[in-house]
This record gives C-alpha cells, structure tokens and sequence, in this order.
C-alpha cells in the first residue's frame, strides 16, 4: 500500500503531494486484521474439522457419489424440484416387485446376558442392537407399569382426547384429527388408518426411566435438548411418542436427525434397516424442513423397473416382540411393518447431531442449516406451543379437509 501512495503522490500537483498522508487507516487495519495469518489459520482450521470429521456417503466411489450429491442437494434446498418424491395418489407398481435385499439383524443379546449393556454401549455408535425381554427381566422397574400396558387401557386413559391420524402410509400431509376412542374403533375394523408419533400424556414418561435408558448409550445430552423442545403446548415436556396400529398399516423407509430407543409394549413389528452408506440407493427426498428425509421407493414392495438401484441395497431385519428395546442410531434408514391386529410401541428420539454428522454430514448440514428452524421455534413460543407439537402440526391436512377423509 506505501509503494502505491509513493506512486500517486509522485505523479500528483504539488499542492496533492504537500498534503500529510497518513501512513495507515482504520480501514487498513481492518483489512490488515481481516487477512491476518492468524485469521486464515482459523480458517483453514474449520477446513480441517470439517475434513477430518464429516462422513459423506459415497456407495460406488468418489465420482458417482458426488454426481448423486450434486444433484439431490438442490432438490434438498429447495432450489429444485425433488424428483424422487413419488406421485402418493398414483403408487402403481410395474408388477416387476423384487423382494428387498435384507439379512438378519446382526446384534441381538438377551436381557439375561450379564454382558448385555457393554454390548449396546459398543454397538449403537455403529448399527442397531436389540435387547430381547428388557422390560420384563431383571430391569423391568426401570419401566414401571409401562411394562405391562395394553391398547384398551391406553385407549381409556386417552379417551376423547384428538390425535392426529394418518391416512396414507407415503403421503406426509395426510394426517386428520379425531377422538382417540374413535381412531381405536376404526383401527379394530380394520380400516387402514395409522396413529403414529402420539405425544405422551405423561403415563410414560412417568413410567419410563429416560434417563436411565439415554445413559446406557451415553446420550444423556441429546436427551436433554429433545425434552426442551417438549416443553409448552399440549406436549407438556413429555417426550415419548407412541405408534398404534393394525396389521393393514406400515411406515414408509425414512432417516433422520434423531437417535432412537424404541419399546415394543403390544404385538409385534418387523423392522427394516439400510445403513447410511445405502443412502445412494434409496432415492431419498425431504420432509417438510428437512426435518427427516424419505425414500422415493417402496421397500415393502420395491418396484424394479422403477426404481431400478434399490437392488443394489443391502438392509437387515429383525421381527421385534412385547418386551423387546431396541436402540437405534440417527441416520440409518428405517422402515416398519405391523404384523399384528393390535400393535402398541413407543420411541424415545433424541436430537443427535454430533452422531448424525458422523453418519451422514450433508443430511446432518441440510436439517440444521434449515432457516424454519429458526422460524418455527419462534413462532412456537409466540403461540404458547413446544417446538415439536408445532413441527407435527405441518403434516394434518388443511382445515377445510379435515373431518372429509
């Protein structure tokens, strides 16, 4: 900067060049403190966490993968339509159905097994783990009468209070509100309706040692964050979400942000999961926010012709029974099916970023770099509402729908 001052004065008039120049400005500092080595070492600093900590799933190699992620991050972001969402209202398969690609879960210990904790702390970080009749052994208290409870005892702790139901197992915005009691009516005819993610009065989360549950996987942190977005509205700052429904039902393959112990209470389920590597596979688009993310394609019944790379996805699956706890990481993709008329389970989520951007950095960046975020939770607390209770508001269809499905 002095060797161009030198040059303009030199070649100004000499009433210019009389005039004192100051040998630095405060703009020059700035500058000067703004491209400082110290500042582009912190710089290259985050360069390097970033490198050396996040987790980009590339299935076939570095240039299909970043071909794949180039272009669904548009579509994530909103910049682009998301062409992997399916017509909900057209789901006709080709008839070229291939049975998913899944192998036995491959952690399962017995609540009996001394050794069972030191199994789930070693495993959770890395795949799913199930423990068989944790509520109904040695550690059955840390349940309460949670342990024991059934569908028609929920069903009149419930009530008339409204829930919010769903009517299409791939549509989010399909959800309606009715009475409990009236969704159990229509549940025991066999219609195919499905309440999931019910917020807790409070019987379980009286009941249930969360505590104790997040401590087994050390996610006492995550725990505490998840039970602050409960908090106010009819959520109360209870934190499990239960799942009630027939065998007519199911929920579709979806991942997102959350680390999971799920507790099998009625009936059974059967699980499948892809671990985050399939990601490429499962024609992934966002939910609402990019809260949680779907899969394109049906893993019930994956249309091959359609959708033709879910062949080359490798899952697991694992039938879980009453009495069963299974812990789950965020970012593993998951999908559900009832087995039986009456099925009751409840999930303990919990927000886990640090283990999400381990697994899956570029979903982990789209769901927290979401400005609704922000947005949402303002507005949650200027209407008197948690920030979860205002969340699943956005999948009830519109007003004037309501009562007409």
């Amino acid at each position: 900067q002095m060797c161009i001052r030198d040059r303009v004065s030199t070649q100004s008039t000499g009433a210019v060049a009389s005039l004192p120049m100051p040998t630095s400005s405060p703009k020059t500092k700035q500058n000067i403190f703004l491209y400082s080595p110290a500042w582009a070492s912190v710089g290259v600093a985050i360069c390097l966490v970033f490198a050396l900590t996040c987790n980009i799933p590339l299935r076939e190699g570095l240039g299909t993968g970043v071909s794949f992620w180039s272009k669904l991050l548009p579509q994530l972001m909103s910049l682009t339509p998301q062409l992997n969402e399916p017509d909900h209202d057209r789901l006709r398969p080709s008839g070229n159905i291939t049975p998913a690609v899944v192998s036995p879960l491959r952690t399962i210990v017995s609540a009996s097994d001394p050794n069972w904790r030191e199994v789930v702390a070693s495993t959770i970080e890395n795949e799913p783990v199930v423990v068989r009749g944790l509520m109904r052994g040695a550690d059955a208290g840390k349940f309460g009468n949670a342990s024991h409870i059934t569908f028609d005892q929920l069903t009149e702790l419930y009530g008339e209070f409204e829930i919010a139901v769903f009517t299409h197992m791939t549509k989010d915005k399909s959800a309606i509100k009715m009475p409990f009691s009236e969704y159990a009516r229509r549940m025991a005819d066999g219609e195919e309706v499905y309440a999931r993610a019910i917020p807790d009065l409070g019987f379980f989360t009286k009941n249930i040692d969360l505590h104790w549950l997040a401590s087994l996987i050390s996610k006492q942190m995550p725990l505490w964050f998840t039970l602050q977005t409960a908090k106010g509205g009819s959520t109360g700052g209870y934190l499990p979400l239960s799942f009630y429904g027939n065998d007519k039902v199911n929920s579709q393959a979806h991942c997102d942000i959350g680390t999971s112990i799920f507790l099998m209470l009625q009936g059974r389920k059967r699980w499948l999961f892809w671990p985050p590597s399939e990601t490429a596979y499962m024609y992934p688009y966002a939910q609402q926010g990019n809260v949680a993310f779907n899969a394109g394609v049906n893993v019930f019944k994956p249309d091959t012709a359609s959708y033709p790379e879910f062949a080359k996805a490798r899952g697991f699956e694992v039938v879980l029974e009453p009495g069963d706890v299974m812990f789950f990481p965020s970012m593993w993709w998951h999908a559900i099916q009832n087995l039986d008329p009456v099925t009751v389970g409840s999930d303990i989520p919990m927000i886990d970023p640090i283990g999400s951007w381990r697994r899956n950095s570029l979903f982990t960046a789209c769901s927290l770099l979401n400005p609704m975020l922000v947005v949402n939770a303002v507005k949650a607390m200027y209407q008197g509402m948690s920030a979860r209770e205002l969340y699943f508001k956005g999948y009830l269809v519109d007003e004037e729908q309501q009562g007409t499905i």
